[in-house]
């Protein structure tokens, strides 16, 4: 293989490594997202409170799960049959270079079910 054959696989290399360095942190914070939404449809005592108690409760998850770029009150509390929906849309966007950024779109949806159910 020659100098320049080295150089494009090294560069791809670095490209690919490059961008999975940028998307690790992304997708862990997603997971936190997620298990938080989790959590909060599988917690009893929110079944029948108010949107607000059930943002607040999730904003204190959020702060301790070092969820920095979203806060309680982006999450949706739908009334839908037989319980609530709680949603969550956001994106994210990440510099990978100069003008190159990468772009993540991301949306969450748990059911927290009626009391009684």
């Amino acid at each position: 293989m020659t100098i320049w054959g080295w150089l494009y696989v090294l560069g791809t290399l670095g490209m690919i490594i490059l961008v999975g360095i940028k998307c690790v942190p992304i997708y862990v914070n997603n997971y936190e997202i997620q298990s938080t939404l989790a959590w909060a449809a599988g917690q009893p005592e929110l079944r029948d409170a108010s949107a607000y108690e059930i943002q607040s409760r999730i904003q204190r998850r959020f702060d301790s799960g070092y969820v920095d770029n979203l806060k309680g009150s982006d999450v949706r509390v739908k009334r839908v049959e037989n319980g609530r929906e709680l949603t969550i849309a956001y994106e994210r966007e990440e510099p990978l270079f100069g003008d190159v950024s990468l772009l993540f779109d991301f949306r969450e949806t748990a059911f927290l079910p009626a009391p009684g159910s």
